[in-house]
């Protein structure tokens, strides 16, 4: 238990550092035109109105996943199992739940800090080159650091859970702690989750940007506008 309080608090301090780092990003001036601010927030708007529908959608079909690991696991008695069926399909599809959420979670702040960085990120290299690479590091900085400080906790909490749940809720620690090898088993759907949730979002990203391209190559030729004009 000492190693997961340990894990806990190395979560909790990375995700404090990662809101640091937003904070500090955030409090960077950024550009005042009204052509940079009106671009930069029809920009922003379109990306988390994209973001909450593709969260949505892919939440949807993890839960869907979800079901069928449940029924797959939770209602098949194998001869072999040395963990009872429904305790697994209830471990393995909450792990799974878990693992997409925290894709998903990851995804919305890296669509927030992404949608307000550039306009700080261009202000400050007005000023200097080595105060917009400062910007620019420390916005990615601190959604990389969210995703692993969140993986981490979660995968942390899950694992307190099984082993609280084996040891009769703290009544017999001795049956936790000989439970321990049925970890990776019982965990297993959250790497699932995350890798089909991160999935997912890659394609969504993918298919969002090149719908994008097109669309301003469509636009530039029946309005014979350049590909970086405003109005495009």
């Amino acid at each position: 238990m000492v190693e997961l309080a340990l894990i806990g608090a190395t979560g909790v301090l990375s995700l404090g550092f990662a809101a640091w780092l937003v904070r500090w990003v955030l409090a960077r001036p950024s550009l005042s035109e009204p052509a940079a601010v009106r671009l930069a927030a029809a920009v922003r708007i379109s990306g988390e109105r994209f973001s909450r529908r593709l969260s949505g959608v892919i939440g949807a079909l993890v839960a869907l996943l979800g079901g069928m690991l449940f029924l797959a696991y939770g209602l098949y008695a194998g001869t072999r199992d040395t963990v009872a069926p429904l305790r697994l399909g209830v471990w393995i599809t909450l792990s799974l739940l878990l693992g997409g959420g925290g894709v998903l979670a990851a995804a919305r702040v890296a669509t927030f800090v992404g949608g307000r960085a550039p306009l700080r990120v261009a202000a400050g290299a007005r000023r200097s080159v080595d105060l917009a690479l400062q910007i620019a590091m420390r916005g990615g900085a601190a959604v990389g650091l969210a995703t692993e400080a969140l993986a981490t906790l979660l995968l942390g909490a899950l694992a307190f859970g099984a082993l609280f749940e084996a040891s009769g809720f703290g009544a017999e620690p001795s049956r936790g702690l000989a439970s321990v090898p049925h970890l990776p088993l019982l965990l297993s759907g959250y790497a699932l989750g995350a890798c089909f949730a991160a999935l997912l979002v890659q394609f969504g990203g993918a298919a969002f940007a090149k719908a994008a391209d097109v669309g301003a190559d469509v636009a530039a030729r029946e309005h014979a506008l350049a590909d970086d004009a405003e109005a495009n």
